[in-house]
């Protein structure tokens, strides 16, 4: 957990650091991440089904 905790802490002093195009990049990336983990999350329930 603590490991965990640490690797968040180091995203967001990184995050910190960016100008203000870069973060919203990141943030494009992230949400884009999102989409495709629940849409992956929903094919492999579907299959199971």
């Amino acid at each position: 957990m603590n490991k965990d905790i640490d690797e968040y802490y180091d995203l967001i002093e990184v995050y910190k650091g960016l100008d203000k195009y870069d973060k919203e990049i990141v943030w494009s990336i992230l949400q884009t991440i999102k989409k495709t983990h629940e849409k992956r999350k929903n094919d492999i329930k579907k299959r199971d089904d």
